[in-house]
């Protein structure tokens, strides 16, 4: 059985757990610990700060121009599950820089679903290079790797 990958930050597991508020002036207070954790030295509380601040970005109902920030500092991190899912959030929160985050990512040696996901929200013809390459090796998420060429075949973006 495969074992549960959680951050190491006591505050980080609390937001996953639903158990801090994003809300008035004490979830401004809550939401830059959050965006704190962008600078922190351990790998998973990064790549989870990545995912939540992801969230609330899609969401659009806080500040977005820092979280936006965040995402863009994220999406330049050396550990690769980090800034693969800063980049899928940048796509699906429509951030315009998802497109050349997007495109460099799926021509890495080693492409993760997050790059292939985040081509299916970003939609642009230009992916689909990368993206006809991934069928000749990549047999990680067929259905993806398909959800994402029609995307940016079509020109519509993933809901």
């Amino acid at each position: 059985m495969e074992e549960r990958y959680y951050p190491k930050s006591d505050f980080l597991n609390c937001v996953i757990g639903e158990e801090v508020t994003f809300e008035g002036e004490f979830g401004r207070q809550n939401l830059q610990c959050l965006l704190s954790y962008v600078d922190d030295p351990e790998d998973s509380n990064r790549d989870w700060a990545a995912l939540l601040i992801s969230q609330l970005f899609e969401d659009g109902e806080l500040d977005q121009a820092a979280l936006k920030e965040a995402l863009l500092k994220l999406a330049t991190d050396g550990h690769f599950d980090t800034r693969s899912e800063a980049i899928l959030g940048l796509a699906s929160g429509g951030a315009p820089e998802a497109l050349e985050l997007v495109s460099s990512l799926l021509t890495e040696d080693s492409v993760g679903v997050s790059a292939v996901e985040a081509a299916a929200y970003v939609a642009h013809k230009s992916l689909l290079p990368a993206l006809y390459e991934l069928r000749d090796w990549w047999d990680v998420d067929a259905y993806w790797r398909e959800k994402a060429i029609k995307a940016c075949e079509t020109g519509v973006a993933h809901d």
